[in-house]
This record gives structure tokens, C-alpha cells and sequence, in this order.
């Protein structure tokens, strides 16, 4: 079985890549960054950084990306004023609607900009398989993944759950009576280890324990080994500039620390709204204008709060961020 580890370049997944180059951790065949072309400079920076530190241990981190999300999104915004509903993988900006009430639009951006990417690279590169050619149908790749203790509920086997409708006999009329029902959908041929957690899941969806670091971690548990065995190196929060789930002390943090890079946010909070014809972003029959942030104002004007915690959407990337790979 090849592994291959998954680096989202923050805190967890830096600590899983460089206890493999410690031999504390036993080493992947292959690691992948999925890049979106829109991480702040500090991201990039440590990817470069962990890509040295990788190379003494013989290990070569392979980066894919399907384009950049913010020439993307602009783009998509400008087709849909025009009419033209090519589809996108959406962020999920806050809206105000038109009807007075707010929302947000969904969320694709983490399945189609990195998941899968990530899944093509596993066919393509680690199983060798040709456009059309089919998967192996048992477990043939082992998917590391840097999730923490604090942040179980993350963990996933490999696959899904998929709705179908089932025939349950006949209504008064003759016809079919049909009810919703939830299918487990497996990927065969995926195992998804989470050494931080000391579990691997399979796709019949069974857990067996899996130990190889020695205890179960933390997020601070591993901010304590990076500060143990690299003194005074700062590993960044991963996530696209634009990412509307940013806390406030985020974006503080970006303001105050990369004011150039807070600055390009605040052009494509400006951009995306003026790309939509009428500043009007849709999502089904509501319609209304698009923001980066929460409040729902431009993001150059929000009076950020250090000590807002409560959100909408999904939460924190650091702490709720649902999908397994943003924030690792």
C-alpha cells in the first residue's frame, strides 16, 4: 500500500511531515500540496521552507493546483452578470439579500480547489491510473492526514453518504411510492490514517488503532514539538487570503503583521462585487450583494473584535472547518 501524506502546510500536517523526517514517523511514499494560487506570502514561505527540510530526509513534496480561486471566482462573477451560469466551485461569502434577509453561498471551494485535486493526484500519480481506467477495489493508498484531538469530529473514512430514492410500493393511484434513504458510498481503494489521532479508517467505515507517534495529539501538543525541535520558527495558519471563515483575530493578525496582504483582500472584497452585474450574487431564487466578512460591510470598514468567536457558516478554520483539509 503507497502512502501518501496530505500537507495543508499549517500547524498539524507541518508536524506530520517533519516527524517523518525525524524518522519518528514512518515515511511517506509521496506528500501533495494542493496550492489555490491565493495563500498569503507566509504560506508559501514555510512551504519552501518545509520543502528543504523535507529534501535532507529524502522526501520530495509534489504541488498540485487547478488554477487560481481568485482569478476564478472574478471571473465566474463576471459570467453570471452577464448571464452566461458556467458552473464554479463557489466561495461561501456572507449576503445581504434583497428580501432584507442574510445568508451565504455555498461552500465548494475546499472539495473542488483541493480534495479533489489531491484524489486526482492519488489516480494519476500514486496508482498510475489512466483517464477512464478503473480503481483498484481494495485498499491500495494510505492517506495521512494531520487532524488533531481537539478536532475529531473531522475525521472521516473515505467516502460519503449519497441520497437515493427507494420504491416502497403504491400510492391509491397506482403509482410508485418512493422515499429518501442515505447510502454509504466507499472509496475502495482509500484508507485514511490519522496518525494524531492514533486511528485508521477504511471505507466499510471500521476504525482500528493505529499507533505510530505514541500517544494522542493535540493542536497544542504539536505547537509544543515544533517549538521543542524548531526553536523560533512560526508556522502559519493555511487558507486562501479571501476566506470568508477567517476570525477576527485573523484578520487582525493580516492587518497588522502583512498590510500588503490585507490590502488584496480588501481589493477582491471591492472586486467580487463589482464582477457581479448589480453586485447581485445568487443562490437559488435570493439574490443579493457579496462580502468577505461576517458584518457584511466592506472589509477595509469592519470594526474587527479579537473576542467574536460566534460565527456563521461553519466556524473557525482552525477549529470547526469541516472538509479535513483547510487550516492542517
Amino acid at each position: 500500500m503507497k502512502t501518501v501524506l496530505s500537507l495543508g502546510a499549517g500547524v498539524q500536517s507541518s508536524t506530520l511531515l517533519l516527524l517523518a523526517c525525524r524518522g519518528e514517523l514512518p515515511k511517506p511514499d509521496h506528500v501533495v500540496f494542493s496550492d489555490t494560487q491565493f495563500e498569503p506570502p507566509e504560506v508559501y514561505a514555510h512551504l519552501e521552507w518545509l520543502k528543504d527540510e523535507a529534501a535532507k530526509a529524502g522526501i520530495t513534496i509534489d504541488t498540485v493546483t487547478v488554477g487560481s480561486i481568485k482569478r476564478d471566482a472574478i471571473d465566474f462573477a463576471r459570467r453570471r452578470g452577464r448571464g452566461d451560469v458556467s458552473r464554479y466551485a463557489s466561495i461561501p461569502f456572507y449576503v445581504a439579500n434583497n428580501d432584507g434577509t442574510q445568508g451565504m453561498m455555498p461552500r465548494q471551494c475546499t472539495k473542488e480547489y483541493k480534495l479533489e485535486a489531491i484524489d486526482k493526484y492519488h489516480r494519476r500519480t500514486v496508482l498510475g491510473l489512466k483517464p477512464g481506467q478503473r480503481a483498484p477495489k481494495e485498499p491500495a493508498v494510505r492517506v495521512l492526514i494531520g487532524i488533531s484531538d481537539d478536532e475529531r469530529h473531522r475525521a472521516k473514512p473515505p467516502g460519503w453518504w449519497a441520497s437515493e430514492q427507494e420504491e416502497i410500493g403504491e400510492n391509491l393511484f397506482g403509482g410508485a411510492m418512493v422515499r429518501k434513504r442515505k447510502v454509504w458510498k466507499p472509496v475502495h481503494w482509500q484508507v485514511r490514517a490519522y496518525p494524531l489521532l492514533n486511528v485508521e479508517m477504511w471505507p466499510d467505515q471500521s476504525v482500528t488503532d493505529w499507533d505510530v507517534i505514541g500517544g494522542i495529539w493535540t493542536r497544542a501538543d504539536c505547537v509544543k514539538w515544533l517549538e521543542k525541535n524548531f526553536p523560533g520558527r512560526k508556522v502559519p495558519k493555511s487558507a486562501c487570503i479571501c476566506c470568508p471563515y477567517r476570525s477576527d483575530a485573523e484578520w487582525i493578525h493580516m492587518r497588522e503583521t502583512d498590510p500588503e496582504t490585507f490590502a488584496e483582500a480588501v481589493s477582491f472584497d471591492h472586486e467580487i462585487r463589482e464582477a457581479y452585474r448589480d453586485g447581485q450574487a445568487r443562490r437559488g431564487f435570493l439574490a443579493g450583494v457579496p462580502y468577505t466578512h461576517r458584518t457584511m460591510v466592506p472589509l477595509e470598514v469592519v470594526e474587527f473584535d479579537p473576542n467574536r468567536t460566534k460565527r456563521k457558516g461553519c466556524g473557525a478554520l482552525w477549529d470547526e472547518e469541516p472538509d479535513g483539509m483547510c487550516g492542517l
